[in-house]
């Protein structure tokens, strides 16, 4: 079992599969994404894109410029692009740290 808090990212791996990424790991799911970012809205996590969600307490940066956030993780720091909606959303919620 993976516990919430760990996970830094989710993303698709471009096949249709759900990876989820922990500081030090990476883990393949066996549903989808979009059922996934439902699952997680509440313990806060928000979709960036079609392919990616991000829990927000694990986010380093973001560059409003570029519309992407930064997060860590074990091989070093990610940039992930954010579309307009999702950075409205960041925005809205911002907490300390970015």
């Amino acid at each position: 079992m993976l516990d919430v808090a760990d996970i830094v990212y989710l993303q698709t791996d471009g096949y249709g599969e759900v990876l989820f990424y922990t500081f030090d790991g990476k883990y393949r799911a066996i549903t989808r994404l979009g059922e996934w970012s439902e699952l997680l809205r509440e313990k806060g996590f928000l979709q960036m894109d079609r392919g990616t969600v991000v829990n927000m307490r694990k986010i380093i940066s973001l560059d409003r410029g570029l519309r992407v956030i930064k997060v860590a993780v074990s091989e070093g720091d990610v940039n992930i692009p954010v579309s307009e909606r999702a950075q409205k959303q960041l925005l809205k919620h911002k907490t300390e740290g970015y």
